[in-house]
């Protein structure tokens, strides 16, 4: 039976940013079956041709692998799943994924982005690609194996792989494959952001705009270095900018703050203060 794609909403609705959908992938496929999401085209889904392996700004996306587990696909992201008979692989290509994935010794789970290869254990992990380049990943539950890879063969460039568990942070950049310093705060961003909201504590508001515009085609533009620097604690709504600015007015209600529409960016900034554009 080759591996089955279907889809939640009919395929030419247009849903408002933010909405999830949903795909289901069976896990019985032929060793002959290739389910390519995204890189090489297409999938026909329902008699019509979609990207199922793609989240466009704003939305986010589930693909559900049959007694296996699901993808959750943030905003802006490219995924490419392959399933044999012994394989279930993956690569994503671009942005931020969630996986929650069952360990099956006989199909075991691998997963690549960039140059990092992924060995699952069953497990709750996040992968993201970080705005200065790299990947990010947090590991809720169980844990995974991490090994740097060449970009060319994808064979690994270290003897031994390193293992992150429940609770921590590793990073690949610059060919550095570490763990990160525990931070529970960056943790929980990074494993809870398919609520549709995102959570701070003592982060600058010029990085909580940063990441709320990787959600938006509204981009946020702080002018004052005053306002940029400072720190603040609060949950925002991750597709709904204007939400931004009224909360930050209820943050600093001592502060004027001015804000203008331009375009598709929303200018902020603290009434008296000289701006840095």
């Amino acid at each position: 039976m080759p591996a089955e794609i279907t889809r939640s909403n009919p395929p030419a609705v247009r849903e408002p940013t933010g909405y999830t959908h949903a795909i289901q992938i069976s896990g019985d496929a032929p060793d002959t079956a290739d389910v390519r999401l995204v890189q090489y085209g297409v999938v026909p889904v329902h008699g019509e041709v979609q990207p199922p392996g793609v989240a466009a700004v704003g939305e986010r996306r589930v693909v559900t692998i049959a007694d296996r587990g699901q993808v959750t696909l943030n905003t802006d992201s490219r995924l490419e799943l392959r399933i044999t008979d012994h394989t279930l692989q993956a690569s994503l290509l671009k942005g931020e994924a969630l996986f929650s994935m069952l360990h099956r010794s006989t199909r075991p789970f691998t997963l690549v982005a960039d140059s990092l290869l992924l060995k699952d254990v069953g497990t709750v992990f996040d992968v993201k690609f970080q705005p200065r380049g790299g990947i990010a990943v947090a590991v809720a539950q169980g844990s995974v194996a991490l090994s740097a890879v060449d970009t060319i063969t994808r064979r690994p460039t270290a003897a031994a792989p390193l293992f992150v568990h429940a609770g921590q942070i590793a990073t690949h950049q610059d060919n550095r494959l570490m763990l990160k310093p525990p931070d529970s705060d960056e943790l929980l961003r990074q494993t809870t952001w398919t609520s549709g909201s995102l959570t701070f504590r003592g982060s600058t508001v010029a990085a909580i705009a940063a990441e709320l515009d990787r959600y938006n085609r509204i981009q946020l533009v702080i002018e004052d270095p005053t306002l940029a620097q400072k720190q603040i604690s609060a949950t925002f709504v991750t597709n709904d900018p204007e939400s931004f600015v009224t909360k930050l007015s209820t943050i600093f209600p001592s502060l004027t703050l001015i804000t203008h529409r331009e375009g598709d960016q929303i200018r902020i900034r603290i009434e008296g203060e000289t701006t840095s554009n």
